[in-house]
């Protein structure tokens, strides 16, 4: 069987020439109707590459356009706000001045004071319905957004961020992310600050602290604060220390130097050989008018200060051997008896006393008088510190009068305190120089306003250590910059945010203490509404105030 194809060359040469003109009439036609001489990878793959980029381009500048709008109707919206307020503010200020005519009664300044006061809640008014896109604009929302991860971390978030929840996670680890107390805690160079560790339970001593410039911590860093009845008397008595200026020197307290009944003010006298005649080489020197001493007295309990000059009086006639013995009468007001002092003076190679020899004298008042009962006391500050003379068999003993120490409490819902100051005069054997400082006690109130008994012990920390809670911000080395300016020289403004528009400022000094800051920015948290209140402890007094003493940590 034969087979037999029949075909048509002519009309497949048509055919094909015709599919090639539709499809290039196609591509014409998609071309003018687009306006676009690359519609697909086919037309030029690199250019639509290059083509796609521009466009993005062109897109994104069209949105950022429309933002751009969106701001300006924003800031629009504002600026209505604010042009409303301004006009009241204009108003309010009018009124004001208006209210300063002499021809007006009172009656008058209040039908003013009525619409001044319409005007403010109008502008609170409008300072917090003010919004865009319901987004509040005037009500300081914009520049704080606030966000917790629990109850024990408060975050928050400022800047360009959106409002919604977030969730903050917090890790530290040791010597990378994490930021010790120590970091910015740390004492300055030549700074000292006291605390306390308590250990008689019960006792109404709160803080223990010293006073920028105190010197304790160099000699010797524990000190014992005892608070007793001034019930038991105790005598008054004298002890002193001697810095020798030459070699055969010698000062010492002439015989009885105090009379018990006479002494009612504790405190340090220190005395100084001021000038002699130099006796002439061989000779016994014989006490004349022109051999003083000087004198400086500095009450313990008031940090008051009284000094002079007295003359050396002949004691004893000069013996080969021994040198002239002669005496000094210092008399101190409030003391009411004389301090004899003995200064031995004789040849070179005999006991001379040379100029600039000194003697330390802590005089120890006489002890009876007020009980524990009357919120007074006898406080008795003893250390380790060698030549410090306060050094445990030697304590220095402070007696203060009723409420002195302690007051009764009033019932106001806080702890109110008694400050006491003790000051404290310290000579280096070695150099015979002399160092001043002082410390400060804190007792709480208590509810008979009775002093509590007991013994507390007293560390001193100094440059570089931790600070106390009773360091100042201007002993911390965190506030000096680079250029060794301390910041806190200035007064320096946080402000403390709490719920809604709520704020609160809070401004800090350089003589605050750690203490202080507490309280200070505890007062602002019960402020701005963050703090626990009688309804949310469900009438609980004493839950309110526990919350309230611990928001600052």
């Amino acid at each position: 069987m034969a087979f037999r194809i029949y075909s048509n060359p002519t009309a497949i040469t048509a055919q094909n020439n015709l599919t090639k003109s539709q499809n290039m009439l196609s591509t014409s036609i998609q071309r003018l109707s687009s306006g676009l001489r690359i519609n697909s990878a086919v037309d030029d793959a690199s250019g639509l590459a290059v083509s796609k980029k521009i466009e993005a381009q062109i897109n994104g500048l069209a949105m950022a356009n429309r933002n751009a709008q969106d701001g300006i109707s924003m800031l629009q919206t504002a600026e209505g706000g604010l042009k409303a307020i301004g006009d009241m503010l204009l108003r309010m200020r009018e009124l004001s001045v208006q209210a300063g005519n002499g021809t007006y009664t009172t009656s008058d300044r209040a039908e003013l004071q009525k619409e001044v006061d319409q005007l403010k809640q109008e502008v609170d008014r409008v300072s917090s319905a003010t919004e865009f896109n319901t987004k509040k604009l005037l009500n300081g929302n914009a520049t704080a957004l606030w966000s917790s991860s629990s109850d024990r971390l408060e975050a928050i978030i400022t800047g360009e961020v959106d409002e919604g929840n977030y969730r903050v996670d917090v890790s530290a680890q040791g010597g990378k992310g994490a930021v010790y107390k120590s970091h910015i805690m740390r004492l300055s160079a030549g700074q000292f600050a006291g605390g306390l560790v308590r250990s008689s339970a019960g006792m109404n001593l709160a803080y223990a602290g010293t006073l920028a410039g105190q010197s304790l911590g160099t000699h010797g860093d524990t000190y014992a604060i005892s608070v007793a009845g001034a019930a038991t008397t105790g005598d008054a008595s004298a002890v002193a220390t001697f810095y020798a200026k030459g070699s055969h020197s010698s000062m010492v307290m002439a015989g009885t130097a105090i009379t018990t009944a006479d002494v009612s003010r504790s405190g340090f006298m220190e005395v100084t050989v001021a000038s002699y005649v130099d006796p002439t080489a061989g000779a016994l020197q014989s006490v004349t008018a022109v051999d003083t001493v000087s004198w400086k007295f500095t009450d313990a309990k008031t940090g008051e200060v009284q000094e002079g000059v007295v003359t050396i009086t002949a004691a004893s006639a000069a013996t080969a051997g021994t040198g002239a013995t002669a005496v000094a009468s210092i008399t101190i007001s409030g003391i009411g008896t004389d301090f004899k002092i003995k200064v031995k003076i004789g040849t070179a190679s005999n006991n001379t006393t040379a100029l600039g020899s000194k003697m330390l004298v802590m005089i120890i008042e006489d002890s009876a008088g007020t009980a524990l009962a009357d919120g007074g006391g006898l406080i008795t500050f003893s250390g380790n510190g060698a030549g410090a003379l306060y050094n445990g068999a030697t304590p220095l003993s402070i007696q203060y009068g009723p409420g002195s120490l302690a007051i009764k409490d009033n019932d106001d819902g806080k702890v109110d305190y008694t400050d006491v100051q003790i000051h404290t005069v310290y000579m280096n054997e070695s150099d015979g120089s002399i160092e001043t400082g002082a410390f400060f006690l804190k007792f709480a109130e208590t509810a008979t306003g009775a002093t509590v008994a007991g013994t507390s012990e007293l560390f001193v920390n100094s440059g570089g250590e931790l600070a106390t809670s009773t360091a100042k911000l201007m002993q911390l080395e965190s506030f000096i910059n680079s250029d060794g300016i301390n910041i806190m020289d200035e007064l320096q403004k946080i402000t403390v945010y709490g719920a809604g528009a709520d704020s609160k400022d809070v401004y800090l000094e350089g003589g605050y203490t750690m203490l202080d800051v507490d309280a200070a920015l505890t007062a602002a948290l019960i402020d701005v509404g963050l703090g626990a209140t009688l309804e949310s402890t469900g009438g609980d007094a004493a839950a309110m105030n526990e919350i309230n003493d611990n928001l600052i940590r």
